[in-house]
């Protein structure tokens, strides 16, 4: 298992370094939503392979994550509400696009500071060399063990956590919290791969799924936030807070759609703990 960790360890690390190089090269929009990605996937291995990394060595680490996470979501806020706005049908000479898109500028500018400096300082070797995994010779744990171990109850609670959200009839917002789930889940799944055969690529392609149209919703919504607080009360702030709300509303009822007929029909949960325990290598 030791060697497992430090395999994927190192390719998190890669692949977010790549990621790392790409946004500070460019600041676009696709670059910095790739690089969010691969920092929840950093951050995630990072949690789950807790006991594996010596001392408390990825704690600081994911605090460091968390620090350029919030730089990105600002840049990547503003995209989306731009995005909101022009499907709003709002002018793009419109006084809040132009607040926006200078706002969009100033953040890109701090993100790109930020992880340019990190660059410059080779964070990334600093971080492998932190994360050293010692393998002893003669481990026995491994990683196909460890996943039919834990992962059926990792489906166990992702089931439950989202039931018991849509018994409360949340609010599109609370909606976050499902989505929230997904990720971690979908995320931990994507860590051991290579313990099992296509099964699971296409369990993992129902998570992403779900988690784009909770996406969907938390996009609308956090856009009405930002919107709201940019925007004086006017006719126009009203058109755009009612067709994010409907937008959202919408979204939200697809998401319980896909969850009750599909991803939560009869059966579906054995579904997947059968799966994850016995690694059958079909689907």
């Amino acid at each position: 298992m030791r060697k497992y960790v430090q395999q994927q360890t190192r390719a998190l690390l890669g692949a977010f370094a790549r990621r790392l190089t790409l946004a500070a090269e460019t600041g676009d929009a696709g670059a910095i939503h790739d690089l969010r990605v691969a920092i929840r996937r950093l951050s995630r291995g990072l949690r789950t392979f807790v006991p594996y990394y010596p001392d408390r060595s990825w704690k600081s680490i994911r605090t460091q994550l968390r620090h350029v996470m919030r730089l990105a979501g600002a840049v990547r806020d503003r995209d989306i509400a731009l995005e909101c706005l022009a499907k709003a049908g709002i002018a793009a000479q419109a006084a809040i696009v132009t607040r926006l898109e200078s706002e969009r500028r100033q953040a890109n500018e701090e993100f790109l500071a930020e992880i340019r400096q990190w660059k410059q300082r080779g964070i990334t070797r600093q971080w492998s060399s932190r994360l050293t995994v010692p393998v002893p010779p003669n481990e026995r744990s491994t990683a196909r063990a460890h996943a039919a171990r834990t992962l059926p109850r990792l489906a166990a609670d992702y089931f439950r956590q989202v039931r018991a959200l849509l018994a409360e009839g949340p609010h599109p917002r609370e909606l976050h919290r499902a989505r929230l789930a997904t990720k971690r889940f979908r995320y931990t799944l994507e860590l051991f791969r290579s313990c099992y055969g296509t099964g699971l690529e296409t369990r993992i392609a129902e998570l992403r799924r779900v988690q784009q149209v909770l996406g969907d919703v938390n996009d609308s919504m956090a856009s009405r936030d930002l919107l709201s607080k940019a925007m004086e009360k006017s006719p126009e702030r009203k058109k755009i807070r009612r067709f994010l709300k409907e937008r959202a509303g919408q979204d939200a009822a697809s998401f319980r759609k896909e969850w009750e007929e599909r991803f939560d029909a009869p059966g579906r949960e054995a579904w997947w703990k059968t799966y994850l325990k016995n690694m059958r290598q079909s689907t």
